[in-house]
């Protein structure tokens, strides 16, 4: 890429119209899942 081109942007109106309809936290599947792998953590990052 040279110094006059400039990488693509985010579309204004796409960027509100997501804001105004993405959800205001997770589905709770994610959070379960996410919740569980914290757990394994320690656990994965053991060394035998």
């Amino acid at each position: 890429m040279t110094t006059t081109q400039r990488p693509p942007t985010l579309d204004p109106l796409a960027v509100s119209r997501w804001q105004r309809t993405a959800p205001l936290a997770s589905p709770w599947l994610h959070e379960e899942v996410a919740n569980r792998m914290l757990d394994r953590l320690q656990w994965i990052k053991l060394k035998p």
